[in-house]
């Protein structure tokens, strides 16, 4: 199980990576109705959702942890953010999903519970929907990525590569690869000279 989320500060730029930043959303005053009182409510539920993306989410958990209603939250959302509060928490739960399998060797089953979705099909349904491919796709080319990092810099064996990357089976990490390289790993290594 995942023990750790990320740091807010981590949160946080995790969100501006995705062209989010904090800063134009609270500073954001293109209709002119953008209140501090608004621009503090905003920030505490950005702030609440970094803090708390790995626990059970609602727009309406987040708003009484704010203090404002669910309907005034959804209200502000829509007119600095152009999303709702519940989209917006699902973007910051996917990309979490993406940094738990970069920093951890967790199965799909693990990083559904660990953001708490309700099944894994609904999971499953929205990485899909967001990363463009399903689960083990994504997986498997996240690995291979790794894996042809590790090809180039090191000289660690062919063995030692694809435990590191996930794989106990170096025949099976060998036949990944080439099914969607195009070659071996060892012909891989052997292009870098």
């Amino acid at each position: 199980v995942y023990l750790a989320c990320r740091s807010n500060s981590e949160q946080l730029n995790t969100a501006e990576d995705t062209g989010t930043s904090l800063s134009r959303w609270v500073i954001s005053m293109e209709d002119g109705h953008m209140t501090i009182r608004s621009a503090r409510y905003l920030s505490r539920t950005l702030q609440y959702v970094a803090d708390h993306v790995c626990d059970k989410l609602s727009v309406e958990i987040v708003s009484r942890e704010v203090g404002v209603s669910a309907s005034h939250l959804t209200a502000l959302f829509h007119r600095q953010m152009n999303i709702s509060p519940g989209e917006y928490i699902r973007r910051m739960k996917l990309q979490e999903s993406k940094q738990m399998i970069r920093e951890n060797n967790m199965s799909f089953t693990d990083i559904a519970a660990a953001l708490h979705y309700s099944t894994v099909h609904h999971f499953s349904r929205q990485f899909k929907e967001e990363m463009g491919e399903n689960f083990s796709v994504y997986l498997t080319l996240y690995r291979l990525e790794r894996a042809q990092e590790l090809l180039n810099r090191t000289d660690l064996s062919i063995a030692e590569i694809a435990n590191r990357v996930g794989y106990a089976n170096p025949g099976y990490f060998t036949r990944i690869y080439k099914k969607y390289r195009g070659i071996t790993p060892e012909q891989a290594r052997m292009t870098r000279l």
